[in-house]
C-alpha cells in the first residue's frame, strides 16, 4: 500500500474530506484497485478495507462482491454492510452467505448479513437462495439469547421468504417476541434496515471530523505530561513549548488504552500489551492478526481460547506449530481445540496439529474418533474400515463417552444424514443427562441439512423421562411440572394432526365428486370449498410445525431440570437418611399401567360441568385433552398413571402440579371419577373405599 494512503487511513477520522483524499490516492487502474482491496482483506485491516471500499464506491469505481467472503467481518457496523454490499458487483448473496458460514463476526453483523443476502436474492436472483442461508437462519433462531437486531432480521427473513419452518423455530424458542404485534414490529424494523441498502453512502459519513479524542470508555495519554516551560524530554535542551509540544498534540488526538501508545502504534504491535478485555474487543479478525510468539506467557491460554471462540482453525495450527505441545496446559488446550478443527472438517489443519502432538506419526486409538475419522477422509477404504471398527466398539462398550464420540463424529462428517440415524440409536441408551444434548445436536444437524425441523425421536426421549413423574420428594416437583408442560404440548400436536387428517379425507372426497377432467384444471378453477380446505391444511401444517418446535424447546428444558435435580441429589450427604415418601405416594400402588389400551367412549360423572366451572381454565382444558388421549388409547397418555391402593380399579394421573384426575378403565368405556385438588385426594379415596 502506498505510504501516503496508509497515513491517511491510520491517522485520520472518517469524514467527507478524507473520503475524497483517499479516492484521489487510489490506483487509477481498476485491476490494481481490486488487488489493493484484496490485500486489505488478506491482512485483516478493517479500517483500510472500509475506507478504500467507501472511497471507491462513492466515486463510481468498482468493488467486487468476492471480497465480502473475507471482508464482511471487517465492516464493523450493520449499516455499512447493508449499504456497501448492495452496491458491489458480482454474486453478493453467494459470497455474503459464505462469510456468514465460515467466519465469526458480531451477532448484529451476522443477522444483517442474512437479511441482505435474502433480499438481494429476491431482487436479483429471482428468489433463488444460496445454499445454507435458510439452514443458517434456523440454526441462529435456536439460540435463546437473541438480541433485538437478530430477532427482527430473522422475522423479516421468515416473512419475506414465507419460511414456515423458520417461523416455527422462532415462535418456539422466542414466544414473547412472536406475538402478532411483535412480529409486525420486527418486519417493519427489517424493512427499515433494508432501506439502508439503497441510501447514498455519503449520507452515512460525517461531513466534518468529530472533535472527540480517542474512543471507548478508557484511554490513556499517548505522551507523558510535561510543563510547557520545562526542558523537553527529547534531550534537545529547548523548552517543551518550543520543541515537541506541537508534535505531541497530534499524538494526543489518537490515544489508546495503553499509556504512551497511539492507537496506530498499538494496532501495529498489540501483543505485549494484551489483556482479556482487549482480546474480546478486537474480534476474530483482530485475534487472527496476532503473533503467538509475541504474546506474553500469562496470556497464552486466553489467546488460545480466543482462537477457539473465533473458529480460527488455521491460526490454531500455526499457534501450536510455534508453541509446541510440551506442557500439560498446552496439551489440555490442544485436546479442546482439535475437536473444533474436527467439527469444522478442516483436514489440513488437523494434520498439522496432530503432527505437533505426535511427531512420530503414531496416532493412539485413544485420540478422539472424530479426529481419526477426519484424518482418513481422503482414503475411502481406510475411512470405511475405521468407521466399522468404531461402530463395533461403540456397540460393545458401556462407556458413554465412546458412544457419544462415535455419534458426534458421524454428525460432523460429510455423512451427517447417517449421523442422525446413529445418534437416534443412542437416545434410548445413554443417560438422561446427555440425551437432550444429543437430541439438540440432531435438531441442529437437521437445520444444516435443510430437513424439516421436527425430530420424531423426541417422543422416545419424552417416554424415557416419563418414569421420573412418579419420583417422590419435593425436589422432583420442577421435573414433574416440566414433564406436564411437554405432555400438554404433545397433546396439542396430536389433536392438530387428527384435525388435519380429517381435512385431508374431506379433500379426497371432494376430489372424487369432481368431473374426470377436473384434475387438469388450475387451482383457481377448483370449487371455493375445496380451495378453503386446502388453505386450512396449509395453516394446520404451519401450526403443527410451530408446536413441534415448542416441544423441542420443552424437551431441552426438561433435560436441564433433570440435570439440576441429579446434581442436587448428588450433593446430599451420603449418610443422610432416605426421604420418607410423600403422603400421596403412600396412597398408591407401585407398578405401571399397561399402555396397550383400546379406544373407548368417555362416561362423565353427574354435575361435572359444575366441577369445571370452579377449576382454573387451563386445568380443565389440560384434563379434557389428557382424558381424550386416554379414551383414544394413545400409549403416551398412560405415562404416570398409577392405581389407587384402597380402590385398585381406580387410576390417578396428574393434571398440572396441584390437580389429580381419577378414572376407571372399564371394558365398555373410560369412566371419569373426579377431577380434584391434590389436597382433597385422601378424602376422595376414603369415599371410594
Amino acid at each position: 500500500m502506498d505510504p501516503k494512503l496508509r497515513d491517511l487511513i491510520n491517522d485520520h477520522k472518517l469524514h467527507h474530506g478524507l473520503v475524497a483524499e483517499i479516492a484521489a490516492a487510489l490506483p487509477t487502474d481498476d485491476g490494481e484497485l481490486d488487488a489493493l482491496i484484496g490485500e486489505t482483506v488478506a491482512n485483516l485491516e478493517p479500517h483500510a478495507f472500509l475506507y478504500i471500499v467507501l472511497a471507491a464506491l462513492t466515486n463510481g469505481r468498482p468493488a467486487d462482491a468476492r471480497h465480502l467472503a473475507g471482508g464482511t467481518r471487517l465492516m464493523g457496523h450493520p449499516d455499512w454492510l447493508s449499504c456497501i454490499a448492495w452496491k458491489m458487483q458480482g454474486e453478493v448473496a453467494e459470497h455474503l452467505t459464505w462469510a456468514l458460514q465460515n467466519t465469526v463476526m458480531s451477532r448484529e453483523l451476522h443477522a444483517t448479513g442474512m437479511l441482505v443476502a435474502a433480499a438481494w436474492s429476491m431482487e436479483f436472483r429471482e428468489g433463488k437462495l444460496p445454499p445454507g442461508l435458510i439452514s443458517g437462519a434456523r440454526a441462529a433462531a435456536r439460540h435463546n439469547d437473541l438480541n433485538v437486531t437478530q430477532l427482527y432480521c430473522l422475522w423479516a427473513i421468515a416473512e419475506m421468504l414465507k419460511e414456515s419452518d423458520l417461523a416455527a423455530v422462532l415462535r418456539a424458542t422466542h414466544p414473547r417476541a412472536s406475538t402478532p404485534l411483535a412480529v409486525q414490529k420486527s418486519v417493519a424494523l427489517g424493512a427499515l434496515a433494508l432501506s439502508r441498502c439503497r441510501e447514498d453512502l455519503m449520507g452515512l459519513i460525517r461531513e466534518k471530523p468529530d472533535n472527540f479524542i480517542g474512543g471507548g470508555t478508557h484511554v490513556r495519554r499517548a505522551v507523558a505530561r510535561v510543563g510547557r516551560n520545562d526542558p523537553c524530554s527529547c534531550g534537545s535542551g529547548k523548552k517543551y513549548k518550543r520543541c515537541c509540544e506541537e508534535k505531541d498534540k497530534e499524538r494526543m488526538r489518537h490515544p489508546s488504552e495503553v499509556a504512551g501508545k497511539t492507537m496506530s502504534e498499538l494496532l501495529a504491535e498489540p501483543e505485549p500489551h494484551l489483556t482479556e478485555a482487549m482480546l474480546k474487543k478486537m474480534g476474530s479478525h483482530g485475534v487472527a492478526r496476532l503473533d503467538v510468539t509475541k504474546v506474553p506467557e500469562r496470556m497464552v491460554s486466553a489467546y488460545l481460547k480466543a482462537l477457539d471462540d473465533g473458529l480460527l482453525v488455521d491460526e490454531m495450527a500455526v499457534a501450536f506449530e510455534k508453541l509446541g505441545c510440551e506442557t500439560e496446559e498446552l496439551k489440555k488446550a490442544w485436546d479442546h481445540l482439535i475437536q473444533t478443527v474436527a467439527m469444522k472438517q478442516r483436514l489440513e489443519a488437523a494434520r498439522r496439529m496432530v503432527k505437533v502432538r505426535y511427531p512420530d506419526g503414531e496416532i493412539p486409538d485413544t485420540l478422539y474418533f472424530r479426529v481419526r475419522l477426519l484424518l482418513a477422509l481422503e482414503e475411502p477404504e481406510r475411512y470405511l474400515k475405521l468407521m466399522n471398527e468404531e461402530a463395533r466398539r461403540a456397540l460393545t462398550s458401556k462407556d458413554e463417552d465412546v458412544m457419544m464420540d462415535f455419534a458426534y463424529a458421524i454428525l460432523f462428517s460429510p455423512n451427517a444424514a447417517l449421523g442422525i440415524h446413529c445418534a437416534r440409536a443412542l437416545i434410548p441408551l445413554i443417560s438422561k443427562k446427555l440425551a437432550p444434548k444429543l437430541l439438540h445436536l440432531v435438531e441442529v444437524t437437521r437445520d444444516r441439512l435443510d430437513l424439516p425441523p421436527e425430530e420424531p425421536f423426541g417422543e422416545i426421549l419424552e417416554k424415557r423421562f416419563a418414569e421420573e413423574m412418579t419420583v417422590s420428594g419435593k425436589d422432583a416437583e420442577e421435573l414433574r411440572k416440566a414433564r406436564e408442560r411437554l405432555e400438554g404440548k404433545a397433546a396439542e400436536v396430536s389433536q392438530l394432526k387428527e384435525t388435519m387428517e380429517q381435512l385431508r379425507r374431506s379433500i379426497r372426497l371432494q376430489e372424487k365428486k369432481m368431473p374426470p377432467t377436473a384434475p387438469a384444471q388450475t387451482p383457481a378453477a377448483e370449487p371455493q370449498e375445496l380451495r378453503d380446505l386446502r388453505e386450512k391444511v396449509r395453516e394446520l401444517k404451519s401450526s403443527i410445525a410451530e408446536r413441534n418446535s415448542e416441544r423441542a424447546t420443552y424437551r431441552r428444558e426438561l433435560g436441564q431440570v433433570y440435570t439440576e435435580l441429579e446434581s442436587l441429589r448428588a450433593q446430599k450427604p451420603a449418610a443422610s437418611a432416605p426421604e420418607m415418601p410423600e403422603a400421596e405416594d403412600a396412597l398408591l400402588l407401585p407398578g405401571a399401567v399397561s399402555t396397550n389400551q383400546p379406544p373407548r367412549p368417555i362416561e362423565f360423572p353427574r354435575r361435572f360441568h359444575d366441577t369445571l366451572q370452579h377449576l382454573p381454565r387451563q386445568i380443565g382444558r389440560a384434563a379434557l385433552i389428557h382424558l381424550g388421549r386416554i379414551a383414544a388409547g394413545e400409549p403416551t397418555a398412560f405415562t404416570g398413571a398409577v392405581r389407587i391402593r384402597a380402590a385398585p380399579d381406580v387410576l390417578r394421573v396428574r393434571v398440572g402440579a396441584d390437580h389429580r384426575m381419577l378414572f376407571r378403565l372399564l371394558p365398555e368405556c373410560v369412566q371419569l371419577v373426579d377431577l380434584i385438588n391434590r389436597r382433597d385426594l385422601e378424602r376422595c379415596i376414603e369415599g371410594l373405599g
